[in-house]
């Protein structure tokens, strides 16, 4: 993870927006136990204590749910188009120029669109829907499929790099 900031310092400013952060290999594992952290938040020494400056440490990633303060990530797989994004964004009343979009590379590209929801384990359960999955997928217009991402899942953050190459950008940062 070539990038301009030391990892740790990237990761800490994630973790300070509520996230339990990853130190991710070059196969898109954690190269670091991290299951207590999926429902437990980490405390800064945890994160400090991950293999950051590791030369396996490839990426970093977040954990979604209510461990990271409700955070939600819809995975967009093999959508090359920003059409895609863009038409879920209005469904969700949310702006098209907003900033928690990024750009996936690799084969097929996609999209990631981060958000907070911290009622959507009872929205699922009124729905039906098993609040206990890690993650529900389905068809998507325009993409492969989209995933909802969020309880106990983790997600690659920009800037971290593809194992195929490229690297995770947010689509609205300049």
């Amino acid at each position: 993870m070539a990038v301009t900031k030391d990892r740790i310092t990237i990761a800490a400013s994630y973790w300070r927006l509520g996230f339990n952060v990853l130190a991710i290999g070059p196969d898109k594992r954690s190269i670091a136990r991290w299951k207590p952290w999926k429902f437990a938040r980490q405390t800064e020494d945890d994160l400090r204590g991950l293999p950051w400056d590791d030369a396996k440490t490839a990426a970093l990633a977040a954990i979604s749910g209510p461990v990271s303060d409700g955070l939600v990530c819809l995975d967009f797989d093999k959508a090359p188009g920003l059409n895609v994004v863009q038409g879920a964004l209005g469904r969700l009343s949310l702006p098209t120029g907003y900033l928690w979009v990024v750009r996936t590379p690799g084969k097929g590209g996609g999209w990631h669109v981060w958000l907070r929801s911290h009622d959507l384990a009872a929205e699922l359960a009124r729905r039906g829907l098993d609040a206990g999955k890690t993650a529900f997928e389905g068809p998507y217009p325009g993409a492969d499929h989209v995933e909802l991402r969020w309880n106990g899942c983790y997600t690659l953050l920009p800037p971290s790099v593809h194992p195929e190459g490229g690297r995770y950008e947010f689509w609205g940062a300049t």
